[in-house]
């Protein structure tokens, strides 16, 4: 069996610490935690009809629900899609049609909209209640078995959703555990969008035992507050990102963060 949610269920039996940390809320999750809690997501889900190889949309901002609805799809072998909150009505209806999806995920503020896609809606609410949840065993699939379909406007037309698979999933993280050399005391600062494919790089810091701490929208000045506070090692940014941080005062701290990732 190969099921990319298992790295957790390694983790919480090797590991008592923290590895993801959202400081919008000031709360902190350990792997065993993250487990139990997707775990009742999961639960929840399948209540709906959620099945091995079902399409289930996620509509949230970048949240923590986000992330332990990724681990809840693949958990049961289903296939996550992930949006983003500025996706139009006529966009994510084009989705649920396109790629077939059962169940759509969201929160209360996104109720609404996900409400008139004729599908089921699911929000998860009181997460924390979750902590102590039994864990779900996962699905039974193998390295070519789909778990995404990452919709991409980088073609002619419509958007396409590339299909990505358990191994192209534990391939990525593995490797970009390699790339940065991560390690247990490492700090991964990630700002990329939850239904964005840079994810991966938080999952792969999780993967390595390291802590991810989430922002849910890049500030320059909470980025540069969070790096300080946290002793970040390993930053994430896009171009411009990585642009502001060569442009800013040789004062302003950016030296203590020693690996970037584009």
């Amino acid at each position: 069996m190969l099921n990319i949610t298992t790295f957790l269920d390694a983790n919480a039996c090797r590991l008592d610490k923290t590895v993801f940390y959202c400081p919008e809320r000031d709360v902190s999750y350990n792997s065993k935690e993250i487990l139990s809690i997707s775990s009742e997501i999961a639960r929840q889900i399948q209540s709906l009809g959620v099945e091995k190889g079902d399409r289930v949309m996620l509509y949230m901002n970048s949240t923590p629900e986000y992330l332990f609805s990724y681990f809840a799809v693949w958990r049961l072998g289903a296939v996550a899609i992930p949006t983003n909150r500025v996706y139009t009505p006529s966009e994510l209806s084009y989705m649920v049609e396109n790629s077939g999806a059962k169940v759509i995920i969201t929160d209360t503020e996104g109720k609404d909209s996900a409400s008139g896609l004729g599908i089921s809606v699911y929000v998860p609410e009181n997460i924390e209640s979750f902590r102590t949840a039994d864990v779900l065993p996962p699905a039974n699939t193998d390295f070519n078995d789909l778990c995404q379909l990452q919709y991409t406007s980088g073609t002619t037309g419509k958007p396409k959703g590339a299909m990505l698979t358990h191994g192209n999933w534990l391939a990525a993280i593995h490797n970009e555990c390699d790339v940065l050399t991560l390690k247990q005391d490492d700090v991964y600062l990630g700002i990329y969008p939850m239904g964005h494919v840079g994810l991966s790089w938080g999952i792969a810091a999780m993967r390595a035992g390291a802590l991810y701490v989430m922002m849910e929208r890049y500030e320059p000045a909470r980025y540069l507050e969070l790096c300080k506070k946290f002793g970040v090692t390993v930053l994430a940014g896009m171009p411009p990102v990585i642009h502001s941080l060569t442009e800013a005062p040789e004062n302003a701290g950016y030296e203590e963060c020693l690996k970037t990732v584009c």
